[in-house]
């Protein structure tokens, strides 16, 4: 939550600034909105918590663990896309329903690779 929260300003604070990337095709060179990769954060949170358990515990538990996980993943990245349209509704910003999109890939994209690479990849 408090991860979500800082997002949330910073999207606030960067607005509409540009990440400068090179061309490495030559030619000038392009930006990435700062937004678009501020999000990040939440899934890096999100893949620590659910790498903090201990995995024999987890093993014998009677409880759907990956079903809780994967729930847990759900509800952080639908929050962040839940705040970044009220602030897109406040109209404090264009980009935060593009930043919340990216939330919700990067949580997926998170969760893929957990599933690929194991839990602490």
């Amino acid at each position: 939550m408090i991860t979500i929260l800082g997002v949330a300003i910073a999207l606030v604070l960067v607005g509409d600034l540009s990440l400068p990337i090179p061309n490495l095709f030559g030619g000038l060179h392009f930006g990435v909105p700062l937004a678009l990769l501020i999000p990040v954060a939440v899934a890096i949170v999100v893949a620590w918590g659910l790498g903090a358990g201990d995995p024999l515990v987890e093993a014998v538990a009677s409880r759907p663990i990956r079903l809780l996980d994967t729930a847990y993943a759900l509800a952080a990245a639908t929050l962040m896309l839940v705040v970044g349209a009220c602030i897109y509704a406040l109209g404090m910003t264009t980009l935060v329903l593009s930043a919340g999109r990216n939330v919700l890939g990067y949580v997926g994209l998170m969760l893929v690779g957990r599933r690929i690479l194991g839990t602490q990849a």
